[in-house]
């Protein structure tokens, strides 16, 4: 324990008067004058270690719930993730076969409309060359 500046005093007069003023001064440079000048001891090394010890503990227990968490975090990600892509493809797969049929149908339609349009266009030129036919013998007789 650190002597405070007063003991410090008193003793360095009392020994000076003793001992001489030079055994004094190498007496009193054997107590710490200040709690930082103290010297460790094996029991206040053990309570420091100890002290550590146990906050290197909770720092492990902390860091392996914080990389528990983490882990269980990702995986939840990782799930949705793929849940996520499951559903694009489904949405993907619907569209494209929606496509399919829309294409399909339209193909349907347009070759109903070429066939009505070559019908109609044909029976027009069939007519066409009937009037011609009698245009011809109208005129021809």
């Amino acid at each position: 324990m650190a002597l405070s500046t007063r003991h410090r005093a008193a003793i360095y007069a009392g020994f000076t008067t003793i001992m001489g003023e030079e055994e004094a001064n190498a007496l009193l440079s054997e107590f710490p004058a200040s709690e930082h000048d103290e010297l460790v001891t094996k029991g206040h090394l053990r309570a420091e270690l100890a002290e550590v010890r146990v906050e290197l503990a909770d720092l492990r227990t902390d860091t392996r719930t914080d990389v528990a968490d983490l882990r269980t975090e990702m995986r939840t990600g990782f799930a949705e993730s793929r849940s996520d892509v499951a559903d694009l493809r489904t949405e993907m797969r619907t569209g494209f076969a929606e496509s399919r049929t829309d294409v399909a149908d339209l193909r349907t339609e347009i070759a109903h409309s070429a066939n009505r349009t070559l019908v109609a266009t044909s029976g027009m030129l069939i007519a066409g060359m009937g009037v011609a036919a009698a245009i011809g013998r109208a005129l021809g007789s």
